[in-house]
């Protein structure tokens, strides 16, 4: 639609050349008062002018329909970006369980330990994520639920909302997913990247909920 109008555009500014051009003919043909220049003029000013007032009107027609294909996509846009933050909020409060969870779990399994040399961050890791495998596994099916939301949200994204916010919203959730389905490093890293992406979430949470 858009091409169609920039198509439009283009004759119409070409009808006005034409336009200029036989009327300066016709001007020639009454002066001269040559009858085969005035035929020449008038037949041209019609043509022009009808040129013109058809491209003028497929503009605006096609600037009309863009506008209401804008209009409905921006809707669509809303409705689901309500969805996404409903969701985002949800999986937000979840995953912030689930690092706590396996935070508090790993530094007691720090402190009950007698023996260091025989702690295994492997073994104590890998039980944290089993004690909170049903929440886990509901934020890798949020998570998959958010990136459907992130494409509807992109197939109807006009340029005039925050698209890049969600984009980057969505990123950022994902980290925190992928750390706390999957801890690693040692505990003081795991704890660092936690409360990191716990604030980025939160940052990212107050740009899209407005």
């Amino acid at each position: 639609m858009e091409t169609f109008g920039t198509i439009m555009a283009f004759l119409a500014i070409i009808s006005v050349f034409i336009i200029i051009g036989f009327g300066i003919v016709l001007i020639v043909g009454i002066g001269t008062r040559k009858s085969s220049l005035k035929r020449t003029g008038k037949l041209g000013l019609v043509v022009g002018g009808t040129i013109f007032a058809v491209s003028c009107i497929s503009v605006y027609g096609a600037n009309f329909e863009i506008k209401k294909q804008h209009a409905e996509a921006n809707r669509e846009f809303q409705y689901y970006g309500s969805k996404f933050n409903k969701l985002y909020a949800s999986t937000g409060n979840i995953a912030e369980n689930v690092g706590n969870n396996e935070y508090n779990y790993w530094g007691d399994q720090i402190d009950k330990a007698d023996d260091p040399s025989d702690f295994s961050v492997d073994k104590v890791i890998t039980a944290a994520a089993e004690r909170n495998y049903n929440s886990i596994n509901k934020l890798k099916s949020n998570i998959s639920d958010l990136e459907g939301f992130l494409v509807l949200l992109k197939a109807n994204n006009t340029g005039e909302l925050n698209y890049s916010q969600y984009k980057d919203a969505y990123y950022k959730m994902k980290n925190m997913v992928e750390l706390v389905s999957s801890p690693n490093g040692s505990y003081n890293s795991f704890g660092s990247s936690f409360e990191k992406y716990d604030k980025q979430i939160s940052e990212s949470y107050n740009k899209i909920d407005k």
